[in-house]
């Protein structure tokens, strides 16, 4: 049995809560947020303590996973607070926002600290179908990728938070909360680049935030190929993600949770035959990210077999060293290495 805490309130806390009932060796045994109604308002759902601050929760007890649903700036810190004192951690994304806040959280890993972060997409149907193909051999051999983040984004998403849209809490705009996801499986599947050059940019909420609404980046895959990634919380609505790849033997493509495929010759792509969900699913959004449930529940397995969780720290900075070379690129014009973890 394990007992464990939510640290943070806000809305993605409701999928980690829910995560949580579903698990029988599971029990929440507290719930923090500064803002006290918050906080009262969760653990009344879980049946568990309210407390104000991870100190305060740290005086009376010490659970033995802490799930961390906290503003960017803040992931690192309590993860180090809770590796000190024994816990493990499952983290929202991104795992951190600066190069030095990553290498830390690493070490600390490597020092025995166990932590599972929430690139939950990995988890859905269509990417696991697409993974299974690549590694049989379905793309042959790779000569580019390409995805699209097309979302939208109001000046009240920002303003109502009070840490969004700032650099020093958020980290960065579209690619560090929105198109991190596609991000992470674009490297998941066609290997980490070894060069981002790319431009960001605030198209429609100047004077609202510090980061950027749009992004898009030339990069070079392992072997020479080409990959490209645009990214806006500028347009009408939440649309479907693409992310395709193309080999010299066949492509694929993902729109949403689909999966589109087109052999060698042929010119349209046709849907994949539908595969069983995993494990847990469930639909959580409409346009993109249906993963939690399964995710956190195999963290939970792992945490008690003793099998490594995929997600760690190591693997889960991946995606965050992409985007910092990303804005250092935009800052100098140059193409950047991103950095290796």
């Amino acid at each position: 049995m394990f007992q464990v805490a939510i640290v943070g309130c806000g809305a993605i806390s409701a999928v980690h809560a829910d995560a949580i009932r579903r698990l029988p060796q599971v029990t929440p045994v507290g719930c923090v947020d500064p803002v006290e109604d918050r906080a009262r308002a969760l653990a009344g759902q879980l049946n568990c303590a309210a407390y104000p601050s991870l100190p305060a929760l740290l005086a009376e007890q010490t659970p033995d996973v802490l799930h961390l649903c906290t503003p960017h700036y803040l992931h690192v810190p309590m993860a180090l607070t809770a590796f000190e004192h024994g816990m493990a951690v499952v983290c929202e994304k991104p795992v951190g926002i600066t190069a030095k806040e990553l290498h830390e959280l690493v070490a600390a890993e490597q020092a025995g600290g166990k932590i599972g972060v929430c690139f939950q997409n990995r988890y859905n149907t269509s990417v696991r179908q697409a993974l299974a193909l690549i590694k049989g051999g379905f793309l042959g051999r790779l000569k580019g990728a390409r995805a699209f983040v097309t979302w939208q984004r109001d000046d009240r998403y920002y303003l109502n938070s009070g840490w969004r849209g700032k650099w020093a809490t958020e980290g960065g705009g579209v690619m560090v909360n929105q198109a991190i996801h596609t991000l992470d499986l674009l490297q998941l599947m066609a290997g980490t680049p070894t060069s981002v050059f790319g431009q960001t940019a605030n198209h429609h909420l100047p004077g609202v935030i510090e980061v950027e609404d749009t992004a898009a980046m030339y990069m070079t895959l392992p072997g020479g190929a080409p990959a490209l990634f645009y990214a806006t919380t500028a347009y009408g609505e939440d649309a479907h993600i693409q992310l395709e790849l193309t080999g010299d033997a066949g492509a694929l493509r993902i729109e949403g949770d689909r999966l589109f495929l087109r052999q060698a010759g042929e010119a349209a792509f046709t849907p994949a035959g539908e595969a069983a969900a995993p494990a847990g699913f469930v639909a959580e959004k409409s346009c993109w990210g249906t993963g939690h449930a399964a995710l956190i529940a195999d963290f939970y397995d792992c945490l008690a077999t003793g099998r490594p969780f995929a997600i760690n720290a190591a693997e889960a900075a991946r995606a965050p060293a992409l985007f910092l070379a990303l804005y250092q690129s935009a800052k100098t014009g140059k193409p950047v290495a991103p950095e290796a973890f």
